[in-house]
């Protein structure tokens, strides 16, 4: 048998199996690697359409299918803060808006984990087993996404995504700012003391 990936209209390298020592009643599991910076997916929700073909003697195709599956990337291979990191701490959200086509909001924590929120009609749906909350509030004058974890503390982010603040259960306040081209400029603790980020050239 042969599997593939695709993205866009670009079909990925194909993987091929020996399935003749199974019986058509036998499950296997096959697994496909996808490099997200070859293949230029940044970071966010895609859907990836994985493909399959069977062949029968002397290799003539029988069975072909495919399904589309949803696949969340973190893609830090250009990072400002260095090919594959990122600041401890800075967690992000990246909006996937597309009409009739699953709009939602993925949130990308520092540690490169990810947890995806579906919306529909503008309220955004926990994702199974955890207890974060996401919705867009405009607690002064501008609409932000704010983020509440189960002990009560909460997150602000811009509608760009960029975290601005995170307040803690005891109402200690961090915040954030950010360079003209999205990188961090500087973080100010619960405690007041301010830190500033310089960047120089990232190097292959």
């Amino acid at each position: 048998m042969k599997f593939w990936l695709t993205t866009g209209t670009t079909n990925h390298p194909a993987v091929y199996y020996n399935t003749s020592v199974y019986s058509t009643s036998d499950v296997f599991r096959v697994t496909m690697v996808l490099d997200a910076a070859l293949a230029g997916l940044a970071t966010g929700r895609h859907y990836v359409t994985a493909n399959f073909e069977a062949f029968g003697n002397g290799g003539v195709s029988q069975i072909t299918g495919s399904e589309i599956i949803p696949v969340d990337v973190v893609n830090w291979a250009e990072s400002a803060y260095g090919r594959g990191r990122w600041i401890e701490g800075l967690d992000r959200i990246y909006r996937r808006q597309f009409p009739n086509s699953n709009p939602g909001a993925l949130l990308v924590r520092s540690d490169g984990s990810t947890a995806w929120f579906p919306e529909s009609a503008g309220t955004y749906t926990s994702p199974s087993g955890q207890f974060e909350q996401l919705a867009v509030v405009t607690p002064v004058d501008v609409p932000v996404y704010k983020l509440t974890h189960a002990d009560g503390s909460y997150d602000y982010f811009g509608l760009d995504g960029k975290l601005q603040s995170q307040r803690d259960r005891h109402l200690q306040t961090t915040t954030y700012t950010y360079n003209p081209d999205g990188t961090l400029a500087s973080k100010r603790n619960k405690d007041g003391e301010l830190t500033t980020y310089a960047y120089t050239t990232v190097q292959p």
